[in-house]
């Protein structure tokens, strides 16, 4: 009786054990995809700023070749 006791409670252990692993897999490829995300937007936005930086400065040196 004590060592079905014993097999029954390993086994939910391992039920446990299992559950948490798969939630904390999960939560790690969440992070993982969530930083790729950030990092995409990040990139984004430089280039964008970049392309408005040197719009703005051709307009500068446009202007300033007319005075």
């Amino acid at each position: 009786d004590n060592v079905n006791q014993l097999i029954l409670q390993s086994n939910k252990g391992d039920t446990d054990l299992e559950l948490r692993l798969k939630a904390i897999e999960t939560e790690l490829a969440l992070q993982k995809q969530t930083t790729q995300d950030n990092h995409n937007r990040v990139s984004q936005l430089l280039a964008i700023i970049g392309v408005g930086l040197t719009i703005i400065t051709i307009l500068i040196n446009v202007y300033f070749k007319m005075i």
